[in-house]
């Protein structure tokens, strides 16, 4: 396998017996830390997330299950050398990538009219320029932010870290902390944004829809 993309949208059914099956395969640690959340999507969000997570070791031969799961000091999770993956949700909708041979990171967002100008100050000048002459700006500003979000969090600082630092290369490749990252838009609903972002080119892209 390449890269792999396990995604659920918000209106995918999920029955009480899918919630049943997704709940009972999380240790209860972790289980705890999802019904803490308060609002009820992020808590469906964070369980699929991490059935997700269980389905695409056992695909990938990783042994252990989710009782290997770690953070790093900034808090990136992991599982262990030779499988890298990283989620990201947006209410109700949860992506996954994961991969043996590259350092992955995924961001998504849902395309919502926004206000623009507060975000001024986070954009580079020649992207906030693409981003106004683009016919849908709002829509302009989601690709380019959800593309620098999956770069920062392949990379490792997650939100630490100022989308300021990451510089387009000539051929669009990207650098950041000193390597380079492709990146690369997914396609997973109308209405949603979502990019992939990755130590090694990915050539192969295999994607499933789960819904429990």
């Amino acid at each position: 396998m390449g890269i792999c993309i396990y995604y659920s949208m918000p209106g995918d059914p999920l029955s009480e017996q899918d919630w049943t099956a997704m709940t009972s395969c999380l240790p209860e640690e972790l289980l705890r830390k999802a019904e803490r959340l308060r609002h009820q999507a992020d808590r469906q969000a964070a369980v699929i997330g991490k059935w997700m997570l269980a389905k695409a070791m056992k695909d990938h031969g990783i042994p252990g299950g989710l009782e290997r799961l770690r953070y790093t000091s900034q808090g990136r999770p992991y599982i262990g050398p030779g499988f890298d993956f990283n989620i990201s949700h947006c209410g109700r909708a949860v992506v996954l990538a994961c991969s043996r041979r590259s350092r992955v990171g995924v961001d998504l967002e849902s395309v919502q009219p926004l206000e623009l100008s507060l975000y001024r100050q986070h954009i580079p000048p020649k992207a906030w320029a693409r981003i106004n002459a683009s016919p849908d700006p709002s829509a302009q500003f989601y690709h380019y932010w959800t593309s620098r979000e999956a770069i920062l969090k392949a990379a490792g600082p997650g939100l630490n870290a100022s989308p300021l630092s990451v510089e387009t290369l000539s051929d669009g490749a990207v650098r950041f902390n000193q390597q380079r990252w492709y990146l690369r838009n997914v396609n997973l609903a109308p209405g949603y944004v979502c990019h992939l972002a990755s130590s090694g080119e990915p050539a192969a892209l295999e994607m499933f829809h789960l819904v429990g």
